[in-house]
């Protein structure tokens, strides 16, 4: 199967899951406040031919899925409706859930002072795990609301906002 598609720009990070590639880049966006944003295509491959289901912020202003680049995405497969996580340079995650047979913002988790680097979820929990340029690796409750979804946050020894050094609420 061969897709073809310009991506207009690099692709940082994909996912093969149940028979959909999604692939997180930044490229350039309508609305975008600096020309280019953080971008998630999704592709059916028993229908390779089709177009990308592409995320959006919202159908109506931005059609982006982040301010900047997508550097990480995660996969929660919990029966008719997955879950998919995006993380950013711009230190934000989003989750998105799949309504109708598009994906749709469910809750932005801000909480990064960099670039995530790494999702990651045990199959059948809640917890999401994320890392970060910041020097973090936080932990997420996506049960709770946007506010009260940092659950911890793990810190290297030095870092100056966690005088305690290993750890603490977000």
């Amino acid at each position: 199967k061969m897709f073809e598609q310009n991506m207009n720009g690099s692709v940082e990070c994909l996912k093969v899951v149940s028979n959909y590639l999604f692939c997180g880049f930044g490229a350039a966006a309508k609305g975008a406040p600096h020309g280019t944003a953080g971008q998630v295509h999704a592709w059916n491959l028993s229908n390779p031919g089709g177009q990308p289901m592409t995320l959006q912020i919202s159908e109506q202003w931005f059609n982006y899925a982040h301010n900047l680049t997508v550097t990480a995405l995660e996969i929660v497969e919990n029966g008719a409706n997955p879950r998919l996580i995006s993380g950013s340079d711009d230190g934000t995650i989003r989750v998105w859930s799949l309504q109708n047979n598009k994906f749709v913002l469910e809750k932005s988790l801000p909480g990064h002072g960099g670039t995530v680097t790494g999702l990651c979820m045990i199959p059948g929990g809640t917890l999401l795990w994320s890392s970060s340029m910041d020097g973090s690796i936080r932990i997420w409750d996506l049960n709770r609301p946007e506010m009260e979804a940092c659950q911890h946050v793990i810190c290297h020894a030095g870092d100056p906002n966690n005088p305690q050094g290993g750890g603490g609420s977000g």
